[in-house]
């Protein structure tokens, strides 16, 4: 079973690293779909991220380091869009 999926990058002044986010967070929660359970965590954080709207407020939530932090991104349309080349998917520990 996945734990959800695992931050590999961060843009420069992008809305993940505006938010707090960094590399080596675990996503669990995106716009309150968990990313824990089901085969296609990184589907449903397209999903999530394609229906977003500029400025819309997605509540995300991470573990770092065992710990869980909440934190809300404020969606925008970025070149490319999407977040393919920074997500991977978490490893069971």
């Amino acid at each position: 079973t996945e734990r959800g999926i695992e931050v590999i990058g961060i843009s420069p002044d992008g809305p993940a690293e505006r938010a707090g986010l960094q590399p080596g967070d675990v996503l669990t929660r995106i716009a309150g779909e968990d990313l824990t359970t089901g085969d296609d965590a990184r589907g449903t954080v397209f999903e999530v991220m394609s229906e977003a709207s500029d400025g819309e407020e997605l509540a995300v939530t991470v573990e770092r380091d065992g710990e869980v932090w909440e934190y809300a991104v404020i969606a925008e349309t970025r070149e490319p869009r999407g977040w393919a080349s920074v997500i991977l998917p978490a490893r069971s520990t």
